[in-house]
């Protein structure tokens, strides 16, 4: 058997993770960057925090939006995405804002997604 392990070429680590694990990975990124605020990055400390996450999930197996739920909670990116809301009234400025934080939060994660899925980005 071969012993790069790590490149799971012909199952190993990456039949285990499954590409429905891999676009529910993809999306929770996505959509935990919609819930910042308008223009606003992720905190130092909750990039930390789902990236522990992330990696978690992957050592055990567990269910990702279960894991990033209990790291991000919804009511407390919910009361973020309110307050956000309460500041922007520029409509398609605010919304430009919000596509770039988007953007900018799912680069901070690109690295870890690929490494730990061999995930090929597009």
């Amino acid at each position: 058997s071969p012993a790069g392990g790590l490149h799971g070429g012909s199952g190993g680590g990456a039949a285990l993770v499954g590409e429905a694990l891999r676009s529910r990975l993809r999306a929770h990124c996505l959509g935990l960057a919609r819930r910042l605020p308008a223009g606003g990055e992720a905190a130092p400390a909750a990039r930390r925090a789902a990236t522990d996450a992330l990696r978690l999930a992957l050592q055990l197996q567990l269910p990702v939006e279960e894991l990033l739920e209990a790291v991000m909670p919804q009511q407390v990116a919910g009361a973020a995405a309110e307050a956000g809301a309460a500041v922007a009234g520029q409509g398609a400025d605010t919304a430009a804002a919000a596509a770039a934080a988007g953007a900018v939060f799912y680069e901070n994660f690109k690295a870890i997604v690929n490494r730990a899925f061999l995930f090929h980005a597009d």
